[in-house]
């Protein structure tokens, strides 16, 4: 997708466009985490996703600890390694 100009868009276009690129981006991720833990379950690719979405700050306490209750793969200390992630994540 190749996006030339928006001002001819509206206001709610443009944030139409955001939130549509952004879903893309996330759903990105998610297939890299995937291919990268074929072993994961799709609950810690979602845990892993948030981590990713956090960084460079750790994931909130309660966060951390609703996912241990639902996960017992998920360990918060575990670094996250995926490559090509976009340079935002890293």
């Amino acid at each position: 997708m190749h996006i030339d100009d928006v001002s001819h868009l509206t206001g709610e276009q443009r944030l139409h466009l955001a939130l549509l690129l952004s879903e893309i981006e996330h759903e990105i991720i998610r297939e890299r985490l995937r291919k990268a833990n074929p072993e994961w379950s799709e609950k810690r690719v979602r845990i892993e996703f948030f981590r990713i979405i956090f960084l460079p700050e750790p994931l909130p306490k309660g966060l951390e600890r609703r996912f241990m209750a639902e996960c017992d793969q998920f360990r918060p200390e575990d670094p996250i390694q995926i490559d090509g992630l976009p340079p935002r994540y890293t």
